[in-house]
């Protein structure tokens, strides 16, 4: 069972840049939301400048980008439903300011944007969600998911220091030809569901209980480019890995913390 939701201030959001501003603890309670008994107290509380890493994090938030999520989670609650099963695709564990942050940045606490996109992601997922985003990835790819990785390695396996799980990926020895032999596009994309919604959810939910401090779920993405050729990056190509990127763009935003090239 997931733990209670923590309550955020606007205080509590915003960058400080002294220990004079940092904000106090406070019940702020909202009718219909559980909480925790104080607010977590996450401004920043020592002088400087915010890491780029952290832009757009919960406190680090400017005063109008908490405005506009004060706006945002006001929507959220007041429209439920599958626009906030959009939003909350990996489960409430990721944590309200944390999940809501990851949207607003997508589109830089542009608010009529972020709604339009989520209007958009609970469209493209309809289909998926009424097949429970495939749960089977032999019965989503058409074939046994070994074979499809070894005509083109890509896979998470492990977590980085920050607890991110680490995606792999060697596009220099996609072998297209045996991927059309083995499956087709729309094969593709029910495994890609598959993929995101039950293996990497569960590795995010997995690190949360093993570190509860641990919030920030993205992964950390190791490309091996070995091999890769221009040839090599056909339409074919192209077409498979468009497949995957349309439905992440929309459908699982910010969620790249690192990209890694060898």
């Amino acid at each position: 069972m997931a733990e209670p939701s923590k309550e955020w201030t606007a205080s509590a959001l915003q960058h400080h840049d002294g220990p004079g501003d940092a904000p106090a603890d406070d019940t702020n309670k909202r009718a219909g939301i559980l909480h925790m008994p104080t607010v977590r107290r996450l401004g920043k509380q020592k002088k400087g400048s915010t890491s780029p890493m952290d832009w757009g994090m919960p406190g680090e938030l400017t005063k109008e980008e908490v405005d506009v999520f004060m706006k945002f989670r006001e929507i959220v609650e007041q429209r439920g439903g599958e626009f906030r099963n959009t939003i909350y695709s990996f489960s409430e564990e990721e944590g309200e300011a944390y999940t809501l942050c990851r949207w607003l940045r997508a589109r830089k606490f542009k608010l009529n944007d972020v709604v339009a996109m989520i209007e958009e992601a609970t469209e493209v997922r309809k289909e998926a969600r009424l097949k429970d985003f495939y749960p089977d990835p032999i019965e989503a790819l058409g074939a046994d998911p070994s074979i499809y990785l070894a005509l083109y390695p890509q896979c998470y396996s492990g977590v980085a220091k920050t607890g991110a799980p680490v995606f792999w990926s060697k596009p220099g020895v996609l072998n297209v030809d045996g991927m059309e032999c083995i499956t087709s596009l729309d094969g593709i994309l029910k495994y890609h569901w598959y993929v995101m919604m039950h293996d990497y959810a569960n590795r995010l939910r997995s690190q949360k209980v093993k570190d509860p401090e641990f919030n920030r779920f993205e992964c950390v993405a190791v490309m091996d480019l070995d091999h890769l050729t221009t040839a090599q990056v056909s339409q074919r190509a192209l077409n498979i890995i468009k497949t995957q990127t349309a439905i992440d763009s929309v459908c699982f935003p910010e969620t790249m913390q690192k990209n890694a090239y060898h």
